[in-house]
């Protein structure tokens, strides 16, 4: 899971992920479960001790990263805009009657036991695309100054995204066409990387203080 935050001249920050490898705080849930994987490739802790909650205590886990977040910053609470899923995985049926077909956005939403959540189910499309999209929002032009909002990435990467930034230094997509593309898709290491390929999905701006557009209370 990725946190973003937009600034005012439209930069984005990935300011937090779970599973995550370094301390990110004080708070319960601000303390490191482990890499995505390892250096040597394989399945890290963070992907083990991360596996097999249920649907209320995932809720509660990102409501805790997300207070954790809060208090880092000083602030009561954060406002949460949107909250993105993996299409497919949102809409996969857990369960199944001739009546009901329950998926993960259905269950976030019935809140097993907590509050409801309410996921949106990312628009992602083709790898080679959303590949693009993620040099598109880190391109800028090194033989000239960095100036903000004229020439320098829109997209910024907290160092405590240590599980995020080994993914994005070390997996290699060579276009769909590629001989190796298959097992590219099959990497652990993509796993961090789709997880930005959704949340950029989602297009996110912007919203000044007081912004109320939103129907229902949602958010990366």
């Amino acid at each position: 899971m990725l946190w973003g935050a937009v600034v005012p001249d439209g930069d984005l920050y990935i300011v937090r992920e779970w599973p995550n490898k370094v301390p990110c705080g004080e708070g319960p849930y601000d303390g490191p479960v482990g890499e995505w994987v390892t250096p040597q490739g394989r399945i890290g802790d963070g992907q083990t001790r991360g596996a097999g909650k249920r649907v209320g205590e995932l809720i509660r886990l990102i409501r805790g990263v997300e207070a954790g977040l809060a208090r880092r910053l000083g602030i009561e609470e954060i406002t949460v805009v949107a909250r993105g899923v993996d299409k497919r995985f949102g809409r996969t049926p857990t369960t199944a009657t001739r009546e009901t077909s329950d998926n993960l956005i259905d269950n976030f939403a019935r809140g097993d036991g907590e509050e409801p959540m309410f996921l949106t189910a990312a628009p992602t499309g083709e790898v080679d695309a959303d590949i693009t999209v993620i040099n598109q929002w880190l391109s800028y032009e090194p033989e000239k100054p960095v100036v903000r909002g004229i020439n320098r990435p829109r997209l910024h990467i907290c160092d405590e995204c240590q599980n995020l930034l080994w993914a994005l230094q070390n997996w290699e997509w060579r276009g769909a066409g590629d001989s190796g593309g298959r097992d590219a898709l099959k990497d652990p290491l993509k796993d961090p990387i789709d997880t930005l390929r959704q949340l950029l999905a989602l297009e996110p701006v912007y919203l000044p203080e007081g912004y109320t557009g939103c129907q229902e209370p949602r958010g990366h």
